[in-house]
């Protein structure tokens, strides 16, 4: 984990974090932002078909899942099944780690475009670019969606 890490902060590597609260704690989300800085982290997240959704049951493919306090496990094995947390979610958590909300948001939009080679589509607000964005309030709940230059929400 250490070359990981020293490899990401010489800029030659990013690190992917699934900021959701269950796969890491908040401590080691913002410490990771302070070792390897922003431009050099991905925010992910492994949110599988009951992302967003209240607690329950739920298939993950063939496999019976169940959701509790958001995190889901396989009913057969008790194993975590994957995330249920938004990206928004993850962007909260993230912020709520310490994290600065610009620093957030660059690790969940322009971050993943320029190591997708996508800079010049999407991952930020410029002439040209996709206009597929979220809108939140203060405290960052969701107030709307544009996708594709459409409003959804």
């Amino acid at each position: 984990m250490a070359a990981s890490l020293r490899t990401a902060q010489e800029g030659k590597a990013v690190v992917e974090l699934i900021a959701d609260g269950t796969h890491l704690d908040p401590s080691t989300v913002a410490t990771v932002f302070q070792l390897v800085g922003a431009a050099n982290v991905v925010l992910v997240t492994d949110s599988m078909a009951a992302a967003g959704l209240s607690d329950g049951n739920y298939m993950l493919g063939p496999s019976p899942v169940t959701v509790t306090d958001g995190v889901a496990t396989l009913d057969a094995t008790g194993s975590i099944a994957g995330g249920t947390a938004t990206m928004l979610d993850v962007v909260r958590r993230t912020v709520a780690a310490g994290v600065g909300l610009a620093d957030a948001v660059a690790s969940a939009t322009a971050v993943p475009a320029a190591v997708l080679g996508l800079s010049d589509e999407l991952g930020g607000l410029r002439r040209g670019l996709r206009a597929d964005l979220v809108v939140v309030d203060k405290e960052l709940q969701l107030a709307g969606v544009l996708r594709n230059g459409d409003w959804l929400a």
